[in-house]
């Protein structure tokens, strides 16, 4: 819903939570809100690999990867 997710959205047993809507999404795919939102593949969230390092949360973005 073109919501930002930092610095107020927050992730509890693996899932993101939106600090707007207060949907939950895991692995990209929305686990809460209405059953329509949550049925629709337009609102799947992009993921990508990142690792955790000094206290910061590092990702590598290549849209030609993998």
């Amino acid at each position: 819903m073109d919501g930002l997710f930092a610095p107020m959205g927050e992730v509890k047993e693996g899932k993101l939570t939106c600090a707007y809507h207060r949907y939950t999404f895991e692995n990209g795919a929305p686990q809460s809100g209405p059953k329509e939102f949550r049925n629709n593949p337009k609102n799947c969230i992009p993921c990508h690999p990142v690792v955790e390092m000094n206290d910061l949360i590092m990702f590598w973005f290549d849209a030609d990867s993998e």
